[in-house]
């Protein structure tokens, strides 16, 4: 991946990651923040609760003006400023009790202070604000006497104001120094989430300046791109300039389709070719000049429609045929044609191109070389017969009647002479098999008892070549319909093909098994491995292997076995041995119904 790109791709995740982050510390932030508001109320209580308590602890003092009121016995006209009739501490408690409402134990203090207070009042303040108020003289020993009684009750007040004012000092300073933390957590927060949020500045201007980067990158690479497509549009339509001019002079009729089969345009050697010009021709079926193309225009290009944009056209398709048209100058005979359908797209639209060449010159010219191989053969065959048979009489001579130079020679001259016309007559037999079915005997025949009878007759020269013939009975009767003969020879010529392949000691092993519908023979031999390629080009006439396979050559023998397998509507075929060297010849016919 490219380095721009990386970092392009990774910026939004460090934003993102950044940004989670700043949210989390803001969070934080704010909890602590709301701790800190808390510990400062929390404080702000208490030091308004110590007041209280001071205010409390003050209204607890005995009344010295009331006290020197019931000694002496003058009364007084009011109760002295600050201290009014009735319970004057009942207001700070309830203050108290407020501010104390989150602590238990101090709610519980606050209550028993309350009923120290209460008794208090009873024991000591109330009797001498009766009697101040009666203006009754009692004595300071009545007063000392009521002191002492309350003493206790003082000493509990002043014990439990003491114990509220310790606790309340100890929250106080606990809480101030919890603010204290929570103040010093939110500063260094505060700055934790400017160093945060700068980063985040950074990074986006980071992603803004790589997605500024990443378009400008874009646009580059369209422009690139825009200029790449005009130059490839150029260069197609140079191509088809190029093409045009081409078919324009070719000799061959060419005529562009389009995917109903409607002609679109004909070359010069078309309208020579067909008798119609282009303007006449145009827009009208092609049918109209192959009609065996009326139904057979497939279309096997299957690039998808979005690929298609004029620019990158699909692969040509090319489809080679035979087949018959309409040629000026024939009188309405249809006449042999050789075709090729190129087939592809161009601009978004299917086109064909068909290439015509009129065969009959050409199968003119191959039935001369047909008749001519025939006639050849023939004259050959009779003054070949005549040498071959005046030489067979070498072994009646006398052992002295031809000096032994010449007798090895005239022994050689034998030999090639039987090669010579048995090669004479393989030709024959080929024109003979081209020339066109024969009327033959076709009759339900079982192919296993003609296998049999074949193998029987090949023994001899396998024996006389030291090659071992092995047949492998078929499970059952393998019923066909052939003639006799005809499937007598090929059998016949296989199995002296195999035997021949074989090498002295090797061996031959014969097979015949139903396959479907249909009856397979199969011949094995031990021969030298097939050169590559060649079971593709064996059934060629005069095509032997190469020499240096140590494979005899083979001739014409195999163009007539294919001859004689399709007048039998059968197939024939060569392959390596599916193990070791050696080859597999097979026959494959169809299997006759045994049904009514």
């Amino acid at each position: 991946m490219p380095r721009g790109l990386y970092v392009a791709w990774r910026l939004p995740l460090v934003f993102c990651g950044l940004l989670a982050l700043l949210v989390g510390m803001l969070l934080i932030g704010w909890r602590d923040y709301a701790a800190l508001l808390q510990s400062q109320e929390l404080r702000l209580r208490s030091e308004q609760a110590i007041a209280v308590l001071a205010e409390l602890d003050r209204l607890a003092v005995p009344p010295t003006e009331m006290a020197l009121c019931v000694a002496v016995g003058a009364p007084v006209a009011s109760a002295p400023e600050g201290r009014p009739d009735g319970n004057p501490w009942n207001e700070p408690l309830a203050r108290l009790r407020g501010l104390v409402a989150d602590n238990p134990s101090q709610v519980g203090r606050v209550e028993s202070l309350t009923m120290a207070l209460r008794e208090w009042q009873q024991l000591y303040t109330l009797p001498l604000q009766q009697a101040c108020t009666a203006g009754q003289r009692l004595g300071s020993a009545y007063v000392q006497s009521l002191f002492r009684v309350a003493a206790p009750t003082r000493a509990r007040i002043a014990a439990e104001l003491a114990g509220l004012r310790r606790t309340e000092a100890g929250l106080q300073a606990e809480r101030a120094a919890g603010g204290q933390a929570a103040r010093e957590a939110t500063d260094k927060l505060i700055v934790l989430v400017a160093v945060v949020a700068a980063l985040l500045g950074v990074v986006a201007l980071l992603a803004v300046r790589g997605f500024a980067a990443q378009l400008a990158a874009a646009g580059r690479r369209m422009e690139r791109e825009a200029d790449e497509r005009g130059h490839a549009q150029e260069r197609m339509l140079d191509a088809q300039r190029r093409l045009r001019m081409v078919l324009e002079h070719i000799s061959e009729a060419a005529i562009a389709y389009d995917e109903t089969g409607r002609v679109q345009w004909i070359n010069p050697a078309g309208e020579v070719m067909f008798g119609r010009s282009r303007q006449g021709i145009g827009g009208q079926p092609i049918s109209l000049l192959i009609p065996s193309l009326a139904e057979d225009l497939d279309w096997p290009v299957t690039q998808p429609e979005a690929e298609l944009d004029g620019l990158t056209p699909s692969p040509w398709t090319v489809r080679r045929d035979t087949v018959s048209g309409q040629r000026a100058g024939s009188g309405g005979v249809e006449v042999p044609m050789e075709i090729a359908l190129v087939q592809t797209h161009v601009d978004g639209e299917r086109i064909g191109i068909c290439l015509c060449r009129d065969l009959s010159e050409t199968e003119r010219a191959v039935r001369m070389t047909h008749a001519f191989a025939a006639m050849l053969g023939d004259a050959l065959r009779q003054p070949l017969a005549q040498v071959r048979d005046a030489l067979a009489l070498l072994p009646t001579l006398p052992p002295g009647a031809l000096e032994a130079p010449l007798r090895q020679q005239l022994t050689l001259a034998w030999g090639h002479s039987e090669r010579t016309l048995g090669l004479v007559d393989d030709l024959l037999e080929l024109e003979r098999l081209r020339a066109g079915p024969r009327h033959a005997r076709v009759v339900p025949t079982d192919l296993a008892s003609e296998l049999r009878a074949a193998v029987r007759a090949a023994q001899v020269r396998a024996r006389r070549q030291q090659v071992r013939l092995l047949l492998e009975p078929p499970d059952g009767p393998l019923p066909v319909q052939a003639d006799t003969r005809d499937l007598g020879r090929l059998l016949s010529r296989l199995l002296t093909l195999a035997t021949d392949a074989s090498p002295a000691g090797g061996e031959v092993r014969v097979a015949a098994s139903l396959r479907g519908d249909a009856v397979r023979v199969e011949l094995f031999d031990d021969g030298p491995a097939l050169p590559e390629g060649y079971a593709e080009r064996a059934f060629d006439p005069f095509a032997p292997p190469e020499p240096a396979q140590g494979r005899p050559g083979i001739g014409l023998s195999l163009a007539i076995c294919r001859e004689q397998a399709m007048q039998l509507d059968g197939h024939v075929g060569l392959a390596p041995a599916p193990s070791g060297p050696g080859a597999l010849f097979w026959i494959s016919l169809p299997l006759r119904p045994t049904g009514p």
